[in-house]
C-alpha cells in the first residue's frame, strides 16, 4: 500500500493528485477497512436474520470486541506515539462522516440481501 501511494506522490508529498498527503490517505483507508469490518461483524451474526431483528446489543462479547477495536483505532489515530508508530494523522469530522457512510454500506447491502432472501422464502 505504501509503495503504491508513494509512487503517486509528487515533490510536495501530495498523493495521487488528490490534495491529501500519503499519511492522510493511509489513515483514511486503514480506518475505512477497520470500520467496514466492524459493521461486517454485526452482519454475520446470522446469514438469514436482520441484525436489527436479532438486536444490536444481544451479543455482549461482540459489542465489547467492537467497542475495544474502535477505541484502539481512535488511539492509533489520535495518540501521538501511536501516530508515529502507525504513521497515522488525525481525521476531521467530515472525513469521519465519509468513512462511516462508506463503511456502513457493508451492513446496508447485506440487510437488503437478507430482506430479499426472506421474501423469496415466504
Amino acid at each position: 500500500m505504501e509503495a503504491y501511494c508513494r509512487s503517486g506522490t509528487d515533490s510536495s508529498g501530495l498523493a495521487l493528485d488528490s490534495g491529501f498527503s500519503t499519511s492522510k490517505l493511509q489513515t483514511l483507508i486503514f480506518t475505512l477497512i477497520v470500520f467496514s469490518e466492524m459493521f461486517n461483524a454485526f452482519n454475520w451474526r446470522s446469514d438469514r436474520y436482520s441484525v436489527f431483528s436479532l438486536g444490536l446489543f444481544t451479543n455482549k462479547a461482540l459489542v465489547y470486541a467492537v467497542l475495544t477495536t474502535i477505541i484502539l483505532q481512535l488511539m492509533v489515530i489520535y495518540v501521538p506515539f501511536l501516530q508515529f508508530a502507525f504513521r497515522t494523522v488525525p481525521l476531521s469530522l467530515y472525513e469521519w462522516g465519509i468513512i462511516l457512510a462508506l463503511a456502513s454500506t457493508t451492513l446496508i447491502s447485506m440487510e437488503i440481501v437478507k430482506h430479499i432472501s426472506a421474501g423469496k422464502e415466504r
